[in-house]
């Protein structure tokens, strides 16, 4: 697999902002068309923001309440909904992003809160924070950065502070670099974030069948399709896989019956995650899943 280096990452996100920030507010005030499966309908995208929820929340909650003063870091805040979210419980936040077009909006919706564009590699601040929270942020930049993004949030954390992290811990893709849970949590406590709390999701028990029955249904009806794409993963940049990410019936204006029926599948399985992943989430079994959140704490 070709995978992107950390300078075209940083494309990458220009280009994305450009191709997903003209987002309508009123139907999607979150941003979910953004920050969460780009070219995805909103349904879908909700049902993953309400995963991300439930785990965040549930680490969140761990977190003892914030002394008068509190400062909070939002690193990879997208369109804000973290920010907003840890200013509405009692943070002085500051949100960063790479893509220019969301950190304008940011600061227009939220003025109570501080944003910048910068990577956090670059990011310095006055004082230590209280709480970093970082959703799917760090399994977009490329291996080679991670300890050095770990090792910077530990040195922007206060002796005592928290790490809330929600990483992909299964996927890997051109913009995804992810590690294992335990390969996750070696490398903060290598950087001194001791380790308090894991929670597993996105099981995804339905989805992921789905995934697999359109999988064989697409390799059937068009045979050579892998040789094909393994062709144009030869020569793939930024550039083409934001695109990639537009869906096929907003390229061609033609929606298939094949694709209907897809739809209403997809939509079914949905449904039925929706019923199961709770429950999983709050049992937190050692099933496979594609993401996990962490709380972390730093010692000294």
């Amino acid at each position: 697999m070709k995978r992107f280096n950390w300078a075209e990452m940083q494309e990458y996100w220009r280009l994305h902002s450009h191709q997903w920030s003209a987002i309508d507010f009123e139907q999607d005030p979150d941003g979910l068309a953004n920050v969460v499966m780009p070219g995805a309908p909103l349904w879908l995208n909700r049902h993953f923001d309400r995963l991300h929820k439930l785990v965040y929340e549930k680490l969140f909650s761990e977190v003892p309440a914030p002394r008068p003063g509190a400062r909070a870091l939002d690193l990879g805040c997208g369109a804000g909904r973290w920010s907003r979210f840890l200013s509405e419980h009692g943070y002085r936040t500051t949100g960063i992003d790479l893509q220019p077009d969301l950190i304008e909006m940011n600061r227009k919706r939220f003025p109570g809160i501080e944003f910048h564009q910068v990577a956090i590699q670059d990011f310095s601040a006055p004082e230590p924070f209280d709480l970093i929270s970082t959703v799917t942020v760090i399994q977009h930049v490329p291996f080679e950065e991670h300890d050095r993004i770990i090792a910077k949030i530990s040195a922007l954390l206060r002796p005592g502070g928290y790490a809330l992290v929600l990483e992909n811990i299964l996927d890997q893709f051109p913009n995804v670099f992810s590690h294992r849970l335990a390969e996750w949590q070696a490398k903060f406590e290598q950087a001194g974030l001791r380790c308090l709390r894991t929670s597993r999701f996105n099981y995804d028990l339905f989805i992921r069948l789905h995934r697999w029955m359109a999988g064989k249904t697409v390799s059937a009806l068009r045979p050579g399709r892998d040789a094909s794409e393994q062709a144009r993963e030869a020569e793939l940049t930024p550039e083409k896989f934001v695109n990639l990410s537009v869906p096929a019936e907003a390229q061609s204006g033609k929606k298939s019956a094949l694709h209907t029926l897809n739809h209403g599948a997809q939509r079914l399985a949905v449904l039925l995650d929706a019923l199961v992943e709770p429950v999983l989430i709050r049992l937190n079994p050692g099933l496979t899943a594609a993401h996990c959140g962490f709380l972390f704490r730093r010692e000294k």
